[in-house]
């Protein structure tokens, strides 16, 4: 689509040769989470990512976190607090997400964001 704005993602995906679809939706939220977006490309839920910012207790000196898992599926932060030897870890507020990401929830994306910025981690079930 000629006439689809150039994103970060778009961009690195260009850059490294893999074949993409940009589908543009109106900018009033035709959708507010990864369920609805599946719904609207009419796929399955587990097949669409959602991208959530969590963050350490030990902030400062930690990078945040970017976890993606299946828009079926939910994180559970004492879990995955003891896989990565955290005492705790949070969901990040949307006004944090936001200026931590620089970009809008809904459309926060782990090949968006400053590379080096985040550690990402990625649900093993994703790898389907």
């Amino acid at each position: 689509m000629s006439d689809a704005p150039k994103t970060n993602a778009a961009r690195l995906l260009e850059s490294r040769g893999v074949a993409h679809r940009v589908r543009l939706y109106d900018a009033e939220g035709a959708f507010h989470s990864a369920d609805e977006a599946a719904t609207l490309l009419g796929v399955p839920g587990a097949s669409v990512l959602k991208t959530l910012v969590v963050l350490r207790e030990t902030a400062g000196r930690a990078k945040p976190l970017l976890v993606l898992v299946p828009s079926t599926r939910q994180v559970d932060l004492k879990r995955l607090g003891r896989a990565l030897g955290e005492k705790r870890l949070r969901m990040a507020s949307q006004r944090e997400a936001e200026r931590l990401t620089g970009l809008k929830v809904g459309g926060i994306s782990a090949l968006a964001v400053r590379a080096g910025a985040f550690e990402v981690l990625v649900d093993a079930s994703a790898e389907g």
